[in-house]
């Protein structure tokens, strides 16, 4: 799920898994971020700059010192991040609307 400049990715366990490894970067980037720890399948990514082609990566973690391959790259584009504010002492300034 996409909202903003946030992403939530979720994932279907496999098994043994303890907790998972995320990993994600700008698409156009080569350096990934440290990998997130998550000990549940759904791990939210926030701060995302708008409009953006995000690559992430997920890996299971069965022990501290036993961990799956990387998963194939998901490729995401985040949502529009601007703030925007609606005075609504304005409305009765807007043409076509109705009257009681």
């Amino acid at each position: 799920m996409i909202v903003g400049n946030a992403a939530t990715i979720t994932w279907t366990p496999q098994g043994e898994e303890d907790a998972w490894e995320v990993r994600y970067k700008k698409s156009a980037d080569t350096e990934w971020s440290e990998p997130i720890v998550v000990r549940e399948p759904k791990c939210t990514l926030a701060g995302l700059d708008g409009i953006t082609s995000y690559d992430v990566q997920v890996r299971a973690r069965c022990s501290a010192f036993s961990k799956s391959q990387w998963s194939e790259v998901c490729t995401f584009t985040s949502g529009l991040a601007m703030p925007f504010a609606i005075e609504f002492s304005k409305m009765s300034d807007l043409s076509g609307g109705g009257s009681s």
